[in-house]
C-alpha cells in the first residue's frame, strides 16, 4: 500500500512539474515577450519575421525582426539579452513606412516594366546603419543575361531609376533579383546614392558596370570582339575555357570603373602547348601586343594561356582531365629576358 501511494505520489509531483515547465516556457517564449512589451510600450500587437538563435557569436546578445500586425511594411528590429527584450527600432519602421507611401502610387507602373515584389522582404527597407537612407528591392522574372541585358532590358531599367527618383526617396541601393534558374538565380545591384542630375542613360551604364562585374565582362569583351578578329592567326584565339567571357575585369575601382588589373584568356593548341615551342612564344608576344594596343593607357593586364583541343570552342574543355594553363601575371612582363624564359619559367612553376 506504501509503495503505491509512493509511486502516485510521484506521479502527481512529476505531472504537476511538468505542467509548470509548460506554463513557465509558454510565457517566456519570444512571442508573448514581445506581446508583453509592445501591448505596454506602445500598445500595438506584432508578428515575429525572423528569430535569431542563440549562438556563440553573439551570446545571447539577439536582434529579432518583427512587423506590426495587419502591416507587414512597418518592419523593424528588436533586441533582446539575458532573455529580456531590451529595445527597438520601432520609430524607423514607421519613418520607412512613410518613405514607402511616396513609393506605393509608382508601383503600378513600375509593375507595367516588369519589376514586381521581392523574393523575400518589403520594397522599401531601412537602412540599420544609417538614419535617412534606404534600400529598394523588386524582382524580374526570368534569367539576367549579361551580354544582352543592355540591349534587351536597359530601357525597363532606366526608367525604373527615373521613376525611383522622381518618388524623392533617399534611396542608396537598388536591387533586382531575377528568378531563374531556381538553384542560382541572379541579381544586379545599382548605387543610386551615386547618381548625378541630372540623370542620363550613360550614367546609369557606367555605374551599372561598376556594381555588377558580369555586366562590366561582357561589355569589355564585346567591345574589342571586333578589333581581335582581325589581330588572331590560324593558332589562337581569345577565348575562355571556364569564363563566360575572354576578358576579365578583375579589380573595378569605384564610381571610375578603372579596372587594374584585366585578365585575358588565350586559348592555344594542346600539340604546341610545350615551354620549348617557337610558335607559343611567338604567339604570345603577340597576344601580349595586341593587348597593349587595345586597352586604355598603361593598363596592367595577366594572360591565361590554355592548352585545348579546339581554338574555335575552348569550352569543350571544360571537363577535360589532362587540362593545362599557365597564368602569366603582371609582374612577370619585365622579370625575363626573353618570352621563351618566361614560358619555361612558369611551366616549371605551375606544373603545366
Amino acid at each position: 500500500m506504501f509503495n503505491r501511494k509512493l509511486g502516485l505520489s510521484i506521479i502527481l509531483f512529476a505531472a504537476i512539474c511538468a505542467g509548470a515547465a509548460v506554463v513557465y516556457f509558454t510565457n517566456n517564449s519570444i512571442e508573448n515577450k514581445l506581446d508583453r512589451y509592445f501591448k505596454e510600450k506602445y500598445e500595438i500587437e506584432v508578428v515575429l519575421v525572423d528569430e535569431e538563435e542563440w549562438n556563440t557569436g553573439n551570446m545571447g546578445d539577439l536582434t529579432h525582426t518583427v512587423a506590426v500586425k495587419g502591416n507587414k511594411n512597418i518592419k523593424f528590429n528588436v533586441f533582446e539579452s539575458g532573455g529580456e527584450i531590451t529595445g527597438d527600432t520601432y520609430h524607423r519602421g514607421l519613418d520607412a513606412y512613410e518613405q514607402y507611401k511616396k513609393l506605393e502610387p509608382l508601383l503600378p507602373e513600375i509593375q507595367a516594366l516588369g519589376f514586381g515584389e521581392p523574393p523575400f522582404g518589403n520594397y522599401l527597407e531601412y537602412i540599420r546603419e544609417v538614419a535617412g537612407e534606404y534600400n529598394l528591392k523588386f524582382s524580374r522574372e526570368g534569367k539576367l543575361d549579361s551580354h544582352s541585358f543592355e540591349e534587351e532590358e536597359f530601357n525597363d531599367f532606366f526608367q525604373l531609376v527615373q521613376l525611383i527618383d522622381q518618388s524623392e526617396i533617399n534611396v542608396k541601393g537598388l536591387r533586382v533579383y531575377y528568378t531563374k534558374p531556381e538553384d542560382d538565380p541572379g541579381d544586379i545591384y545599382f548605387a543610386m546614392k551615386d547618381l548625378n542630375e541630372p540623370t542620363s542613360e550613360e550614367e546609369v551604364k557606367e555605374l551599372l558596370r561598376v556594381d555588377n562585374w558580369d555586366l562590366k565582362n561582357a561589355y569589355i569583351s564585346e567591345a574589342y570582339d571586333e578589333a581581335l578578329a582581325k589581330a588572331e592567326n590560324e593558332r589562337f584565339r581569345f577565348g575562355a575555357v571556364y569564363e563566360d567571357d575572354w576578358l576579365l575585369c578583375r579589380n573595378i575601382y569605384p564610381i571610375t570603373g578603372y579596372c587594374s588589373p584585366y585578365e585575358a584568356h588565350v586559348a592555344y593548341p594542346q600539340k604546341e602547348f610545350q615551354p620549348g615551342s617557337p610558335l607559343l612564344a611567338e604567339d604570345l608576344e603577340r597576344a601580349r601586343k595586341i593587348l597593349t594596343e587595345l586597352l586604355p593607357k598603361d593598363s596592367e593586364f595577366e594572360i591565361v594561356l590554355a592548352g585545348v583541343e579546339d581554338v574555335e570552342q575552348p569550352k569543350k574543355n571544360n571537363d577535360t582531365i589532362d587540362f593545362k594553363r599557365i597564368t602569366i601575371e603582371r609582374d612577370d612582363w619585365n622579370k625575363y629576358d626573353s618570352m621563351k624564359s618566361l614560358l619555361e619559367a612558369k611551366f616549371k612553376e605551375q606544373g603545366a
